[in-house]
């Protein structure tokens, strides 16, 4: 990015190549008006040639309902003359703005001010400026708000077509027509806003130099005073509206699609002959030696004093014969006489040469601008020229009289005695020459002037006649034109009086009856003459003030003109908003519709009868499968829904929905309807788009082959369960049978183990000891009686351990006394191999039980008083049997140890306490019984078994007196 930033006069401005932008002072509000294709020259034919076609029509991007709400407040706070406290808020007001931003609006138009508050007074509710002024002292952003509507910032391409047509064939062609090649041709664009304008000039004078084949630079100054705008103007980047706008081959040539949108940015050969630059055009110096300027629409803002001074800066920086372009309600006003009209209409006027130097607003600049600085010595004079000096006397002292006047006879300069030929009348003070011109004068003076300025030729009078306090006396004057720089006509009137020669004598003397009579009806005529010049002088004066009067109605029409152009433009941006707002009402109606049309075409689709019905249970739409549910069609609604027969409906349906309203709960029900059919009616609340109750939407849905095919599920999952049931029962017959034989296998191999030992082990255990006992009388035995000892320990050891393992295997006791003297035994074990006191308590009458009943509950006792021993930190335990009804016996086992967790310890790995509580559960179920276990940390355990006292389906008949004792029908203490 190439950035050049160019200072004159103290005027900054910054040229950013690649993203040019555009804002000034409060920039004009740009018409929207329609601007019709200009037709293109044809190649060959004669005349100039054709400006570009330009296109343009109406449209102002804005948040339209934010506008309109703000424009029908604003209307509604109807607009009044502010009084004094009003008058002292908005100076308030002012000077907030100016302190925030550094921008005077003080010379801005009071109406249009107020205006502006009143349109954001609207947007808050606000009525009394009072309020707004506190609104503003507190709310930062309420001043950022007010000053962005003040700078209004609206613009658009080619605004008023028929204007930029007569521009570009009156103005640009013959501009770049006559400027010589290589000569830089500069425009400013002042209160330049978003850049817009300065692009058009910028297009045009492009073309123009296209057209005319000429290479010429360009340089546009674009100002504003809105840092934003100009930011945005400097990017070049338009929305796709501008096609509206700008005609076609324009568009094409000097625009580039720059994003999806379709945005238009501008091309780099327009964007780098446009200059944008903060500066405010009523306080800054301006730009000087331009041949163009561009303001339209800002004067129509300001105080009429304001634009004068502002006429004056352009008359500053414009070039001798430059042009300046004005919005359709502005005129140059008192400066007209700076200014040759090109188009009255559209208010396009070419600049005259200036005869004087005129005096623009510069800012006060203490260091900079003080002639000569506090202390400093005056430089000495120069020494003076001679020449001059002679030139000077000579005219002081020989120059005749004069008097140069305008086109209008008013006075501009006086040079030599003109005391002799004009005199200050009586009255109020004019600049009129013919007013001023002494008695006898005043006639040949007038027409003189008049055939000058009409021929455009020197008019010379010999034979005049002025009166003075002597009497009449001849003078001769010369009427000499002045042309302006251009040779474009007359601008002014130089008079030059001289004094004339006496008359000489007459031959007769003056005696003479008729010399007298002459002279008598001469004086007659020249009271005659004087009277009618009275007259006319009369008539002139009343003229003059009709005049003036016509004037300020002309001043107060032009006021009231530009009124109503800032009403039109008010008008045409409200009309936009409302078009916007209408635009966007129209895509939401054709969003709605189609909307409407893709629910409709899904419930149709969809096969489901749907009813809404309002508050009061009347019909407010319905889908066309409604006809084959309740017989109810389009032309039904309106009618209440219980009007409709509850056979195809429903019954209840009244009921539901009332609780559906109240609730605001679903209701789901399913009937059979009198045809048959199953259907499942579904009531939901209708809820609008604010969540407002309107009323119950009722669905039906056909769930005839949903309901036969469940039932038809639910008969054969019925089949199902009962097949497994019964599969799981047999199942667990053969497993509790398997699990019986297993049992049965287990103890006998227990048993053929324990008899194998006894038989085996101990019998020969006991032949050694025997023997052993036989060597005691031997006469070696002093010699191996140590050893023999030794060796009678270690047998009698061996044959304890042999004893207690056959008693582990296979208690006898269980097998021919029972499971309570089986149990009792297992306390004493408990207590003598692991230091477990355990108490029995049990009933008299407990029945027999047989085998495997009587060797699982054995083990299963045995393990929980091992898992006791082990885990409950405990030295107690007891054993409680008792029968129950249902020739049950329960048999509980109690510890006050320190307890456990049921769930975590079955959920423990192999190998730890939960495995053991699982195997014995499932040797107790394979028995036909059951097992509880109650625990909790801290707290001990319980654990109770029950189980059928008779189990005939489990037990194999014949084996317990087979396999009852190990031993073969001996005990094992015989041994």
């Amino acid at each position: 990015m190439c950035k050049t930033v160019q200072r004159r006069k103290g005027h900054r401005v910054t040229n950013n190549n690649t993203a040019p932008s555009a804002a000034p002072l409060p920039a004009a509000e740009p018409a929207k008006d329609g601007l019709r294709s200009v037709p293109r020259r044809q190649d060959g034919e004669d005349g100039p040639p054709s400006p570009p076609s330009v296109s343009m029509t109406t449209g102002v991007r804005s948040d339209a309902r934010a506008h309109c709400a703000a424009q029908s407040a604003h209307m509604a706070c109807a607009l009044t003359p502010p009084g004094c406290d009003d008058r002292a808020c908005l100076d308030r007001i002012l000077e907030l703005i100016h302190q925030r931003h550094a921008c005077n609006f003080s010379q801005f138009r009071q109406d249009m001010l107020i205006s502006r508050i009143r349109h954001r007074m609207g947007l808050h509710g606000l009525q009394a400026l009072p309020d707004y002024l506190r609104m503003l002292d507190s709310d930062p952003n309420e001043g950022e708000a007010l000053f962005k509507v003040m700078l209004i910032g609206v613009s658009v391409f080619f605004r008023d077509p028929e204007a930029w047509e007569v521009l570009y064939t009156d103005v640009l062609v013959p501009m770049v027509a006559t400027a010589p090649a290589g000569a830089t041709l500069r425009v400013w664009v002042p209160a330049c806003s978003t850049g817009e304008e300065a692009y058009s000039v910028a297009i045009l004078i492009l073309d123009a130099l296209r057209r005319a084949e000429k290479q010429c630079p360009l340089l546009v100054f674009a100002t504003d005073i809105n840092e934003d705008a100009l930011q945005q103007a400097r990017r070049g980047i338009y929305p796709a509206e501008i096609k509206d706008h700008v005609a076609a081959d324009l568009l094409a040539r000097y625009f580039v699609p720059c994003d999806p949108d379709g945005r238009y940015q501008l091309s780099t050969e327009v964007r780098d002959c446009v200059v944008f630059g903060v500066q405010n055009a009523i306080s800054d110096p301006p730009v000087s030696r331009v041949d163009l300027i561009c303001c339209r629409n800002l004067l129509i803002y300001l105080e009429t004093s304001t634009q004068q001074a502002l006429f004056s800066s352009f008359d500053f920086a414009l070039n001798p014969g430059g042009h300046l372009f004005l919005g359709c309600a502005e005129t140059p006003g008192e400066h007209a006489d700076l200014f040759v009209p090109v188009s009255k209409k559209w208010r396009i006027y070419r600049h005259r040469e200036r005869c004087k130097t005129s005096g623009v607003p510069m800012p006060t600049r203490s260091d900079s601008w003080s002639a000569t600085a506090p202390g400093a010595k005056t430089p000495p004079a120069r020494e003076e020229d001679v020449a001059s000096l002679t030139r000077q006397l000579l005219q002081e002292r020989f120059s005749p009289a004069a008097v140069l006047v305008s086109t209008t006879f008013e006075t501009r300069y006086f040079c030599g005695p003109t005391e002799n030929f004009l005199q200050m009348p009586r009255g109020a003070p004019t600049l009129d020459v013919l007013a001023q011109a002494r008695e006898g004068l005043r006639s040949r003076l007038g027409c003189a002037l008049r055939q000058a300025l009409k021929e455009g030729t020197t008019v010379t009078v010999d034979d005049a006649r002025v009166r003075d306090a002597h009497g009449y006396r001849q003078v001769r004057f010369s009427v000499v034109p002045v042309a302006g720089p251009d040779e474009s006509g007359c601008r002014y009137l130089l008079v030059v009086f001289e004094n004339a020669g006496n008359p000489p004598a007459s031959a007769k003397s003056a005696g003479d009856p008729q010399v007298k009579q002459l002279e008598g009806e001469l004086r007659a005529t020249r009271d005659d003459l004087q009277s009618v010049i009275e007259r006319l002088a009369t008539s002139n004066e009343e003229l003059k003030i009709s005049n003036e009067e016509v004037a300020a109605m002309n001043a107060e029409l032009q006021s009231a003109n530009e009124e109503l152009e800032i009403s039109r433009d008010g008008l045409k941006s409200l009309n936009e908003a409302l078009n916007g707002a209408n635009r966007t009402l129209q895509d939401k109606v054709a969003e709605l519709q189609t909307s409407n049309a893709d629910i409709r075409n899904l419930l149709a689709s969809s096969e489901i009868a749907t009813v809404c019905i309002d508050r009061e249970f009347r019909i407010k739409w319905l889908t066309p499968s409604m006809k084959s549910i309740g017989n109810i069609i389009a032309t039904d609604i309106g009618r209440p829904i219980a009007d409709f027969s509850t056979a195809g409906l429903g019954s209840g349906i009244i009921d539901e929905a009332t609780q559906v309203l109240k609730d605001l709960q679903s209701v789901q029900t399913e009937f059979k309807s009198q045809n048959e059919h199953w259907y499942l009616r579904r009531i939901i609340p209708y809820r609008t788009e604010h969540h407002h109750i309107g009323g119950v939407v009722i669905t039906y849905s056909d769930i005839t082959e949903a309901r036969i095919s469940s039932e038809n599920a639910t008969a054969a999952m019925r089949s199902m369960a009962t097949s497994l049931e019964q599969r799981v029962r047999e199942r667990t017959a053969q497993l509790r049978t398997l699990m019986a034989e297993l049992a049965l296998s287990e103890e006998r191999e227990r048993r053929l183990l324990a008899r194998d030992l006894h038989d085996d082990l101990a019998q020969t255990l006991a032949i050694v000891k025997i023997k052993l006992t036989s060597l005691e009388g031997s006469e070696r035995r002093g010699v191996l009686k140590a050893a023999l000892s030794e060796m009678e320990g270690l047998i009698d050891q061996a044959h304890r351990s042999v004893r207690s393992l056959m008693l582990h295997l296979s208690p006898p006791i269980l097998g021919t006394l029972g499971l309570v003297p089986a149990l009792e035994w297992l306390s004493e074990e408990m207590e003598r191999l692991y230091g477990l006191a355990v108490s029995i308590e049990r009933e008299d009458d407990l029945p027999v039980l047989e085998e495997p009943a009587r060797t699982t509950i054995f083990r299963a006792i045995r393990e929980l008083l091992i898992n006791v021993s082990k885990h409950a930190d405990t030295n107690v335990a007891s054993i409680d049997c008792h029968r129950q009804e249902g020739n049950r016996i329960s048999i509980t086992v109690t510890d006050q140890g320190r307890g456990f967790d049921y769930e975590t310890a079955v959920s423990c790995p192999a190998g730890e306490s939960g495995f053991g509580l699982i195997s014995v559960r499932e040797r107790i179920e394979f028995i036909g019984g059951d097992m509880e276990v109650s625990s909790r940390p801290g707290a001990g355990a319980t654990i109770r078994i029950i189980f059928p006292a008779r189990r005939r389906d489990t037990i194999r008949e014949g084996q317990q007196d087979d396999d009852s004792n190990p031993a073969g029908g001996r005990s094992q203490d015989s041994a």
